[in-house]
């Protein structure tokens, strides 16, 4: 049977650990798919926020948590809901107040506002567009589920691999000719 050459050695040794690097990546994507449908069918829906109206209670790129099995809704609760202003897109504010009718005092709906806004949204929120209440914030983690942000850091991830990966195998090249 021949030599092995110190190439074929190195080529087998970057094989191995790029599969365990892709294992590793592989897994994680399993549980955190896993962890979403969870949620998911216990009523906890996931979202990213993508603008500073909230903030400093909640910043861009951070994960949301909210529950669409919430009870009553009262002044200075986060929820998500559908806003007609918004071409129908879900917004994330906070409730400054209840609406009420001035002639009857009857429940018409919430006005709401952005932590970070100087006005109230341009329409009051019904009940029926209320689609999930906040129950969690969870920092930075939105950018994982942001597809943009998301292949943006993976393709940062895969170069900076591949990278320690090329430097640790010309360092055992040097160590090996250096002995």
């Amino acid at each position: 049977m021949g030599r092995i050459s110190p190439e074929v050695r190195t080529a087998r040794r970057i094989r191995r650990r790029l599969k365990a690097v892709s294992a590793t990546v592989a897994a994680v994507m399993v549980i955190a798919v896993t962890l979403i449908i969870s949620l998911y069918a216990a009523g906890v829906r996931t979202s990213y926020t993508v603008s500073g109206s909230m903030e400093p209670t909640i910043y861009r790129g951070d994960l949301i948590l909210s529950s669409t099995r919430y009870n009553a809704i009262d002044k200075g609760d986060i929820i998500v809901y559908q806003a007609h202003w918004f071409h129908d897109k879900p917004v994330l504010h906070r409730v400054k107040d209840k609406a009420l009718d001035k002639d009857t005092g009857e429940f018409r709906g919430y006005i709401m506002r952005g932590d970070n806004n100087d006005a109230d949204d341009p329409e009051t929120v019904t009940p029926s567009q209320v689609t999930s209440e906040v129950m969690a914030v969870i920092p930075y983690a939105g950018w994982v589920i942001n597809p943009w942000a998301f292949a943006a850091a993976a393709t940062l991830v895969v170069a900076l691999t591949l990278a320690t990966l090329i430097n640790w195998e010309q360092g055992a090249a040097r160590r090996r000719k250096a002995s």
